[in-house]
């Protein structure tokens, strides 16, 4: 508000909200920011793939799936 002196209002770090939220609203747009998506989600389906494999390598032994079988209840 104009002609009133602006309380500084600081982050967990000590860094003034209003600088902190300016450094951190332009990595929204950052290409790059928005380029690391995909890899993570190529990184969370190559350990589901990983999972998978194992549990039906278990599964092929004679195993009990241990994630359907947690909850029988």
């Amino acid at each position: 508000m104009p002609g009133q002196a602006q309380k500084a209002v600081t982050d967990a770090y000590g860094v003034p909200y209003t600088r902190f939220v300016q450094a951190v609203a332009p990595l929204a747009y950052d290409p790059e920011v928005i380029e690391a998506k995909p890899r993570e989600t190529r990184l969370m389906r190559e350990q589901m793939q990983r999972r998978r494999a194992l549990r039906n390598l278990s599964r092929a032994r004679g195993a009990q799936d241990p994630l359907r079988h947690a909850r029988t209840s």
